[in-house]
């Protein structure tokens, strides 16, 4: 079990052309309506997602995944 609960926000990625494409203000969505937004929209999510022991490790952090697996 992870030892912290990450953000939705940590997960959704904000920068992906299918959330500009929608338009939507960033300030009035709250998780329930990003995890919805993944959930109908998977390019929403950012990957990867690493998982190593108790750490979660979210994007192409190659530094952070390096440092997970040493």
């Amino acid at each position: 079990m992870l030892t912290t609960l990450v953000p939705v926000s940590e997960i959704f990625s904000w920068r992906s052309p299918s959330f500009k494409s929608l338009n939507l203000d960033r300030d009035r969505l709250t998780s329930g309506d990003l995890v919805d937004l993944m959930i109908k929209e998977p390019k929403l999510i950012r990957r990867p997602i690493l998982r190593v022991g108790n750490k979660l490790i979210i994007g192409g952090r190659i530094n952070a995944m390096a440092d997970a697996l040493n």
